[in-house]
C-alpha cells in the first residue's frame, strides 16, 4: 500500500510541474508582448518629439518646406529660359556652320591621281613638249647616285660594338641634298622572319658633294667623317651577315649594301656541299625505281590481270620520273648556289677582307651547269628528256594504248 501511494505521489507532482513550466510559458509571452507594445510606443514618441524639432529648425531657417520648394521650382524655370536663350540666339549660327561645311567643295585633284591619268593616256608632257615630272620623281631622279658603300660590321669596342659604321657616298656629280633619307637595319636577312631593325634619319639641312662620304656609326661621334651616330646602346650590325638599305625621303629604296663574313660564307659551302651531296644520292634512288618500273613496263603482257598491272605500272612510271625530274633540278639548284658561293669566297681572297660585299645571284650564270648535268645523266644511260610522259605512253604496246 505504501508503495502504490508513493508512486500516485509522484506522478502528481509530475503533472503539477508540467503546469507551472506552461503557466510560465504563457507569462513569459505576454510580457515580451507588452514589451514589444511598449517600445513602439516609446518609438514613436520619440520619432514625434524629433520632427517637431526638425520643423521649428526648418521653420527658423528658410521658411516651410513647401516654401522651399516654391523657390527651387523658380530657379529652375529661370535656368531653362536663360538655356533656351542661348540656344535661339546661336541656333542660326550653328544651321550656317553646317550648310557652309556640307556645301564645300575640293576642286583640287590629287597629284598621285594626275600622273596616273596622264600615264593611262599618254599625256604626261607640258606645253614646253618636254615631260613634267612629280616632287617624288624629281627626288628619286636627284637620290639616284648616293648609295650605300661600305658596312663596318664589326666593331672592335667590346659587348657594344659602339664603332660599327655605315658609309653613305655620293657617286653623283651634282651636290645631293639628303635630308630626310633613311638608313635601316635588316634584321635576320634572307630569313622568312626578315624583319627592319634600328633606323637613322638625315637631319636637315645634309648635302652630299660629288663623290662625298659620310659615317653613320653605331654608338659614336665623328666630326670629321660627319658626326652621325644611330645612339644605339648595343651592336646593330650582324657579324655573321645582314643587309643595309637606303631610303629617299619619298620612302623609295634606292640602295642597298648585302654583306657577310668570310667564317659565316664558309660555312654555309660546307652546308650546301652536305645538301648537295644528299641531293645525289636521292637522284640516284629515283634513277634506280624509274629504270625499276620502264624495265616492268617493258615486259610483254597478255592476260587481263597483266594489263591490269601493266596500268599501275605506267602510272608509277609517270610519277617516277617526276620524281626524278625534281631531283634533278634541286642537284643543278644546289650546285649554281655552291658556285656563286665560291664565286663570293673568290671575290673575297681577291680583295683580302674578311667580307664579302657582292651579291652573286644564280642568274649570273649560264645554263651551262644544266648541260652539264644532262650530259652526266646521258653517262648513266639515262636523259631528262627520255622520262616524259610521252616517252613512258610510247613503251606501251598497242593494245593497251587502244583500250
Amino acid at each position: 500500500m505504501n508503495s502504490g501511494t508513493g508512486i500516485q505521489d509522484l506522478m502528481a507532482a509530475e503533472t503539477r510541474a508540467s503546469q507551472i513550466v506552461a503557466e510560465a510559458r504563457i507569462a513569459r509571452g505576454d510580457r515580451m508582448k507588452q514589451a514589444q507594445v511598449d517600445a513602439d510606443e516609446l518609438i514613436a514618441a520619440y520619432r514625434l518629439e524629433q520632427q517637431d524639432a526638425f520643423d521649428k529648425k526648418a521653420n527658423a531657417d528658410g521658411g516651410s518646406g513647401n516654401n522651399a520648394s516654391v523657390k527651387l521650382q523658380a530657379e529652375t524655370n529661370a535656368e531653362i529660359q536663360d538655356m533656351q536663350g542661348q540656344f535661339n540666339q546661336n541656333a542660326q549660327k550653328a544651321v550656317d556652320v553646317l550648310l557652309r561645311k556640307c556645301c564645300e567643295v575640293s576642286l583640287e585633284v590629287p597629284s598621285a591621281r594626275i600622273r596616273s591619268t596622264q600615264k593611262i593616256y599618254g599625256k604626261d608632257e607640258g606645253k614646253d613638249g618636254k615631260k613634267e615630272s612629280s616632287k617624288e620623281e624629281a627626288e628619286e631622279e636627284q637620290g639616284k647616285g648616293v648609295i650605300i658603300s661600305n658596312i663596318n660590321y664589326k666593331g672592335h669596342v667590346k659587348g657594344t660594338e659602339s664603332d660599327e659604321y655605315v658609309e653613305v657616298t655620293n657617286g653623283s656629280k651634282a651636290t645631293v641634298d639628303i635630308s630626310g633619307y633613311s638608313v635601316l637595319d635588316i634584321d635576320h636577312h634572307g630569313t622568312l622572319k626578315e624583319t627592319v631593325g634600328t633606323t637613322f634619319v638625315f637631319p636637315t639641312p645634309t648635302e652630299l658633294t660629288p663623290g662625298q662620304t659620310v659615317r653613320v656609326y653605331t654608338n659614336q661621334i665623328h666630326k670629321k667623317s660627319g658626326g652621325y651616330s644611330f645612339g644605339s646602346g648595343k651592336a646593330i650590325w650582324n657579324n655573321k651577315g645582314g643587309k643595309g638599305v637606303l631610303m629617299n625621303r619619298a620612302g623609295t629604296e634606292i640602295s642597298q649594301f648585302v654583306y657577310i663574313s668570310r667564317k659565316q660564307l664558309l660555312t654555309d659551302i660546307a652546308n650546301t656541299n652536305t645538301q648537295l651531296d644528299k641531293a645525289r644520292d636521292e637522284r640516284q634512288v629515283k634513277n634506280r625505281e624509274w629504270r625499276r618500273l620502264r624495265k616492268l613496263n617493258a615486259r610483254p603482257m597478255t592476260t587481263r590481270e597483266e594489263k591490269i598491272e601493266r596500268r599501275e605500272i605506267r602510272a608509277n612510271l609517270k610519277i617516277a620520273a617526276k620524281e626524278f625530274t625534281l631531283a634533278s633540278k634541286m642537284v643543278t639548284d644546289l650546285k649554281k648556289a655552291l658556285k656563286a658561293l665560291e664565286g663570293q669566297l673568290e671575290q673575297m681572297k681577291k680583295l683580302g677582307s674578311s667580307c664579302s660585299k657582292v651579291e652573286i645571284h644564280s642568274s649570273d650564270f649560264s645554263d651551262d651547269d644544266s648541260d652539264i648535268e644532262s650530259q652526266r645523266c646521258a653517262g648513266e644511260d639515262i636523259n631528262v628528256s627520255d622520262i616524259s610522259d610521252s616517252e613512258c605512253e610510247s613503251q606501251l604496246p598497242k593494245e593497251d594504248k587502244e583500250e
